[in-house]
């Protein structure tokens, strides 16, 4: 019963992803890549305030480390600082031409933090990531590629007792996290595994 409930549960959120998924990839994509992308600071549409750093870092990290050409985030935002921009939300007063102008950049890669969720009620613990990357170009503002990376890890019990010790693995598991600094973890860097094995290289 409840191996039944815990896969009924998978499938529903598989489902709902899969309607919610809206990926785009230029039909010139790879002759307009640009040479130099700027990771901008990410919108935030959870209620995480951690999450858009978390995740910016992440996707930066693993973009500067997979080849050249992708500026550093102190980089980015002291020159974004210079134009009065220090959050993701800020960003639209500017055109993208204007800010890859300001940052020496040609590509400006784009986020949104769409999900960045732990529920814990005992009888159902989720844990759930969800990521959309933009990358256009500078020059224009022109959609080169879009994608989403997304985790969960979704724990579902009948059992009041097994519900009494699933919520206090819980309590411990996210006391632990916000005692390292290190919210969601695995679930943010499979997220960003995920959308980044489908961003576009030559």
């Amino acid at each position: 019963m409840e191996r039944a409930g815990v896969l009924f549960a998978a499938a529903c959120l598989s489902a709902c992803a899969a309607t919610g998924e809206v990926a785009y990839r230029s039909p010139d994509l790879l002759e307009a890549l640009p040479q130099r992308v700027a990771v901008l600071p990410f919108d935030n549409e959870s209620l995480s305030f951690d999450a858009p750093d978390v995740l910016r870092r992440m996707v930066s990290e693993r973009l500067g480390g997979a080849g050249p050409g992708v500026l550093s985030i102190s980089e980015v935002d002291e020159r974004l600082h210079e134009m009065g921009v220090t959050d993701g939300g800020q960003l639209g007063a500017f055109s993208p031409s204007e800010i890859g102008k300001a940052l020496g950049a040609d590509g400006l890669l784009y986020g949104s933090v769409e999900e960045f969720v732990y529920q814990n009620v005992g009888f159902f613990r989720k844990r759930e990531v969800r990521l959309r990357l933009r990358l256009v170009a500078a020059a224009d503002g022109v959609r080169l590629w879009q994608d989403i990376g997304e985790d969960a890890n979704i724990h579902i019990t009948l059992s009041k007792k097994d519900a009494g010790r699933s919520f206090l693995e819980g309590v411990i598991e996210q006391a632990a996290e916000k005692l390292l600094k290190i919210p969601l973890q695995k679930e943010a860097e499979r997220a960003v595994e995920d959308v980044l094995s489908k961003y576009p290289r030559r």
